[in-house]
């Protein structure tokens, strides 16, 4: 208000005490209004920044959650594939891998006692139709007739090894 009285008396006008009391309120009310005006906005900025923080918060939630769940889903993927494969090695499988591709591992899940369901029907299955896929007892005719596994390839890696030595010695079982 003392700017304005400043101006007016530059200018040579002078105000009468009625006309400076009408005035003052009249400023008051006009930054009181404004002041009102700019609050209101800030606080509609503030809401409006806290609901995009909660919508992102939500992706970045959701996000993980995806990501999470994809490596549950390839996780349990590859203990289907390796629980099929050595039940192949059991089964005596001349190739396990060969005979891993034509399962639909896809169609198996784990049941609640951690088996693989399915999974010895499918072989059974596989077992009928391509029976050259899995290896046969040799019975030698010798003192005792020992049945023999004719294996058509030596084990090349220590797991291969292994699966053999479990295929043959069956008292490990």
């Amino acid at each position: 208000m003392e700017a304005l009285e400043e101006i007016f008396s530059d200018l040579g006008i002078q105000l009468d005490e009625e006309v400076r009391k009408t005035l003052s309120l009249a400023l008051q009310e006009l930054v009181d209004e404004t002041a009102a005006q700019r609050t209101a906005e800030l606080q509609t900025r503030q809401e409006e920044r806290a609901e995009e923080l909660h919508a992102t918060r939500q992706a970045q939630a959701l996000a993980a959650q995806e990501t999470a769940n994809a490596k549950i889903e390839a996780l349990e993927t590859g203990r289907i594939r390796d629980q099929a494969l050595l039940a192949l090695y059991r089964e005596k499988a001349v190739e396990p891998e060969a005979a891993l591709s034509l399962l639909q591992l896809d169609e198996l899940r784990f049941s609640q006692d951690g088996e693989v369901e399915g999974l010895a029907d499918q072989i059974s299955a596989l077992k009928e139709r391509e029976g050259a896929l899995f290896a046969r007892p040799v019975v030698t005719g010798s003192k005792g007739n020992f049945i023999r596994s004719s294996l058509s390839a030596p084990a090349c890696s220590l797991s291969d090894a292994l699966a053999e030595h479990y295929q043959i010695h069956s008292y490990y079982r």
